[in-house]
């Protein structure tokens, strides 16, 4: 699921709230990239597969959707904090921190389903606010833009 998910948007982009596209809109689009992915597969038992998964991760009503859900949100915040530390305009960097800040506030106020799982992530992160994984994403020395942060040794740090 979680490698399934998001093959809809290699066709018709990544949809953000500041597209303008309607929630029933952007689940069209991305439901016909999926039926235009699977044709690709023809027979084969794996785009049956591909399309259940991708209808169980949009309904998120179990406890494996959710958290994929839960990942997907958090690796977002994990994106915004990375692109944070290298050059981007005042206005894209401003859209960026509202909509992480949507998204923050839907993990707070339990708008949107948290797992067991993403608490127990989140709890993670809190206790090491210093360094998310570092030890297996590496250090920001890995990373193409690590020029843009000199002297910094972590991979990013979680917003406060």
């Amino acid at each position: 699921m979680c490698l399934v998910h998001d093959l809809a948007e290699s066709l018709v982009g990544d949809i953000t709230p500041f597209d303008g596209v309607s929630e029933v809109d952007k689940h069209q689009r991305e439901e016909m990239a999926m039926a235009r992915i699977c044709a690709l597969l023809g027979d084969n038992p794996a785009a049956t597969e591909m399309t259940e998964l991708w209808h169980e991760y949009e309904a998120c009503q179990t406890p494996e959707a959710r958290l994929v859900k839960d990942l997907d949100k958090f690796e977002m915040i994990v994106q915004a904090y990375e692109y944070e530390q290298i050059s981007m305009s005042e206005a894209r960097y401003r859209r960026l921190e509202i909509r992480v800040e949507r998204l923050r506030e839907q993990l707070d106020l339990d708008r949107i389903p948290v797992s067991q799982a993403s608490l127990m992530l989140i709890e993670y992160t809190q206790q090491t606010p210093d360094a998310f994984l570092p030890s297996l994403w590496g250090t920001m020395a890995d990373h193409p833009f690590a020029a843009s942060t000199p002297g910094s040794n972590t991979c990013c740090r979680l917003l406060p």
